[in-house]
């Protein structure tokens, strides 16, 4: 049986890539992969913190506006419910403090978005609120 061998008008001639040339392409390419996995890893990381990120401010902005559209009593803002999330790893949560008498007529309100490590999101805003 003969080896086919190419050559060209130069007489050089070419055999292609043998067997340890192909196994040490390979080791190098898996060196490569296995430097560049930790950084894969990490912006999986942040690219799903961002999302809950994301998710929990526009929970906060959302809650905010229901509670503006809300009549603006002092009663009517603490038996506001907020919305549940529909992320169920998040949380909301609304604290209104409302003015003393003699006090300026704002109710200083906070909502807040939190998950198992903490709070993701919060706003904080006054309302003007009818005595």
């Amino acid at each position: 049986m003969s080896k086919s061998v190419i050559c060209d008008e130069y007489r050089t001639c070419e055999r292609g890539f043998g067997i340890i040339e192909i196994v040490v392409s390979m080791l190098l390419l898996g060196l490569l992969a296995i430097g560049f996995l930790p950084l894969l890893m990490q912006s999986m990381r942040v690219s799903a913190t961002n999302a809950t990120l994301a998710t929990a401010t526009q929970l906060v902005e959302m809650q905010m506006e229901q509670i503006r559209d809300l009549d603006p009593t002092c009663q009517t803002l603490k038996t506001f419910k907020p919305t549940p999330p529909t992320d169920i790893r998040l949380t909301a949560t609304v604290d209104v403090v409302c003015p003393a008498v003699g006090e300026v007529q704002t109710a200083r309100v906070v909502v807040s978005v939190s998950d198992a490590t903490g709070v993701v999101s919060q706003a904080v805003t006054l309302i003007y609120v009818l005595s």
